[in-house]
């Protein structure tokens, strides 16, 4: 009892109830469902690459070739021959990025290339476009190039000032070879993967179909929100549980199906729900909350 304007008040608390059926810790609970849920089948769904994001693969991805495809530099500057040094060279051409070169290098010549650009047959090494000087005609002394200096498209020769040290090119299958696994079966893709899967030339890929997840709701109370415009009479509430769960469920990558609602008053609640299990992986309930 307690004390309440100055009288004493008893207070009867109704003793709990006890379930009939065991309790269980909450991962154990998880557990179980893992377990018991998923795809009622064995079939798998081929989908785009536009639509396999927050899709489990169903099996690996592979690479159709080598990447890269070719020999590619990984900057802009001018291709050489492995015992060229510094020296005014003669520029054989120019390569940019999505071109093949017509031709090859010998020893005392060059190629202007690109990053990304494949190199020419007999290229060793790139020397970075800073490393270089224009070759003038006029008597005016070079300027130092930078990475963003213009290149002129007529230029006949280039003075190498330095040869770099590094290679500056990616070799073939350098990132991945042919019929290497891109992506694993079993990886949940995420934007990252999409881009790999991409970069691999692959148009579809092989998925787990979604978990089927229906959600109903009980109560004799509930009225549904989107069925009208009317507000719900005496006594009724609008069923919001259902929509909340269905958004939860869909945001988790799986099928919402709505199930509606379950009168108390429903008649052969058993068949009911026998048909929401042949028809959804999980079927989740709401009721007796309001």
């Amino acid at each position: 009892s307690r004390l309440r304007l100055g009288r004493r008040v008893s207070i009867t608390m109704a003793s709990a109830r006890e379930s009939s059926f065991p309790m269980r810790e909450v991962p154990d609970a998880l557990g179980v469902i893992l377990v018991r849920s998923g795809p009622k089948t064995a079939s798998k769904d081929t989908v785009s690459l536009r639509e396999c994001v927050h899709r489990v693969l169903a099996e690996d991805v592979l690479t159709k070739m080598p990447l890269p495809p070719f020999r590619a530099s990984i900057m802009d500057g001018y291709a050489m021959a492995a015992q060229d040094g510094p020296g005014v060279y003669p520029v054989k051409g120019r390569i940019y990025a999505g071109q093949v070169p017509s031709f090859s290098l010998a020893s005392g010549e060059v190629a202007y290339v690109t990053t990304g650009a494949p190199v020419p047959e007999g290229t060793a090494f790139v020397t970075k476009i800073e490393a270089t000087e224009e070759v003038r005609n006029d008597g005016a002394p070079a300027e130092p190039r930078t990475k963003h200096s213009p290149i002129n498209e007529d230029e006949k020769e280039v003075r190498i000032v330095e040869v770099s040290g590094n290679v500056n090119i990616r070799d073939i299958g350098s990132d991945l070879s042919a019929g290497e696994c891109v992506v694993e079966a079993g990886t949940l893709i995420t934007p990252a993967e999409v881009g790999l899967i991409a970069s691999a030339g692959v148009s579809e890929v092989v998925v787990v179909p979604k978990v089927r997840v229906g959600v109903f709701s009980t109560g004799d109370e509930l009225m549904d929100p989107t069925a009208g415009s009317e507000l719900p009479p005496p006594g009724h509430i609008y069923d919001a549980n259902r929509f909340t769960i269905l958004s939860l469920v869909e945001s988790e990558g799986c099928t919402g199906v709505d199930l509606g609602i379950l009168k108390d008053s429903t008649p052969e609640k058993a068949a009911t729900l026998q048909g929401f299990f042949e028809k959804c992986d999980i079927v989740v309930s709401s009721g007796g909350v309001s």
